[in-house]
């Protein structure tokens, strides 16, 4: 039912603008031109999670946006790249790295946008680190 759907729509649209509001207490780093963006929000749908990664970038400019939705025992991370670096910077290598770190597995998407399921929410600061890591290393 199309009317359905619109409603569905529009409650995700709303529900995520409040959500990216609670999402500014992130933070980011500037490493030269390239932004990294990290937070950890609570009970975040993988839908929600994707269009609030999605937002963020066209916020960076120029960048890799972590966020990491926890979901008591089943967390899920969404890394985005900005378009202009997906060809030093790979969201699914780098959704890779942060899943194994958080005990998930896999972890697919594009270059620009990946998803990844993870049960060690207590080592999402060690995600961070990492990513660190990966922008120092290929800048």
């Amino acid at each position: 039912d199309k009317l359905e759907e619109e409603k569905n729509k529009k409650d995700t649209k709303s529900k995520s603008k409040n959500i990216s509001k609670d999402l500014l207490k992130g933070e980011i780093i500037e490493f030269g031109r390239i932004k990294l963006f990290f937070g950890v929000v609570k009970d975040l749908e993988v839908k929600d999670l994707r269009f609030l990664t999605d937002e963020c970038k066209k916020d960076l400019g120029t960048g890799v946006s972590c966020i990491i939705s926890d979901n008591d025992e089943k967390s899920s991370i969404a890394i985005g790249v900005t378009h202009d670096i997906t060809d030093k910077f790979d969201a699914v290598e780098l959704i890779q790295i942060s899943a194994k770190i958080m005990d998930g597995k896999g972890g697919g998407g594009r270059n620009d946008m990946a998803l990844a399921g993870a049960s060690n929410i207590n080592k999402s600061s060690k995600v961070f680190d990492a990513l660190k890591e990966e922008i120092i290393k290929k800048s």
